[in-house]
């Protein structure tokens, strides 16, 4: 009798294929920033100065009184798209020996945009998601919380609500009441939120008595709550892996506009340069092309962006917000 070996020959299933690339909601770079697209790499905004604007030298004058005369400084900043590329190559042997499944030119292409999505994302959190950056900071601590610190949203006691409403007020305060109205937290804050028992408390009464974003967004008055899920692997090639969170255990709580606009303020815009050929919405661009010298075709991606803080005033940061 023939065994299962002589009537079936394994090969690969045409229809199944394991990848990794990440859901884009994942990633918080292009949610909390509005984006601001420009047909130049570099170029210049107004900013009126804000010490101005809020000082007021209106007072009482009397019949032929002369008013008051205002005085606003006026300057500009500066933006420049910086261009971060990656490249991947299928081999002409590789290309004619894979199977069905693979499907090599989607599955580069698909790889070569994770690794500018996660590229972004980090280069988004060293620019906004530190200290040093925002006017308006608190850093959490196990115990004994003084001065600007507070208690680790996953201890015993904490009050993340307090927490978040007390940097929003400060915020607001520099910025002619205008509170943050968009959030992005780590995985590992969100998960302390989701299980704290002052928020379960809050929301039991309602449908599902389960904590969600749009919940924690409604109880401060927020338009969105994002919690970043991006991960990557910290470890060079070849080293054991190591994944973690990229927006690790911070927070960051910001004013921006619903979109960009005229005379009005905002934490942040990212500015993407798509006036080169092909270029998409955030700046990006996909070229392949077939390289004679190595026998392969040549899938190089590219995108063209400067996350840029245009007010430190209007945010506010947590650093540490969970042990």
């Amino acid at each position: 009798m023939p065994s299962p070996s002589d009537v079936h020959v394994n090969s690969a299933l045409t229809n199944l294929s394991v990848n990794w690339g990440q859901d884009v909601n994942n990633f918080v770079a292009h949610q909390i920033f509005p984006v601001v697209k420009s047909g130049k790499q570099s170029d210049r905004y107004f900013v009126w100065s804000k010490e101005d604007v809020l000082r007021y030298y209106s007072r009482l004058v009397g019949d032929k009184g002369a008013a008051p005369i205002r005085d606003e400084d006026l300057d500009t900043a500066l933006f420049s798209c910086d261009v971060r590329k990656v490249k991947d190559y299928i081999g002409e042997q590789e290309a004619a020996n894979a199977d069905e499944a693979l499907d090599l030119q989607m599955t580069k292409t698909q790889i070569v945009t994770e690794d500018l999505m996660i590229g972004k994302e980090v280069n988004w959190a060293a620019e906004n998601f530190v200290t040093g950056v925002w006017t308006t900071e608190r850093a959490g601590v196990a115990s004994g919380a003084t001065g600007t610190q507070f208690l680790r949203f996953d201890v015993s006691g904490s009050d993340p609500i307090g927490v978040m409403r007390n940097i929003m007020r400060s915020v607001a305060t520099l910025n002619g009441g205008r509170k943050p109205n968009v959030c992005a937290c780590g995985a590992a804050v969100w998960d302390a939120l989701a299980d704290h028992a002052d928020l379960l408390d809050r929301i039991k009464h309602t449908e599902k008595g389960i904590v969600t974003e749009d919940l924690v967004a409604a109880t401060l008055g927020l338009k969105k709550f994002i919690v970043a899920e991006a991960v990557r692997n910290t470890a060079v090639s070849g080293a054991t892996a190591s994944y973690s969170n990229i927006l690790g255990k911070n927070l960051l709580l910001a004013y921006v506009p619903d979109a960009p606009a005229k005379n009005v303020p905002s934490a942040g815009y990212t500015f993407v340069w798509n006036g080169l050929t092909g270029a998409g919405g955030m700046g990006q661009r996909i070229k392949k092309w077939h390289d004679d010298d190595r026998s392969a075709d040549a899938i190089e991606g590219e995108m063209a962006y400067d996350h840029k803080i245009v007010s430190a005033d209007c945010g506010g940061f947590l650093l540490d917000a969970v042990s």
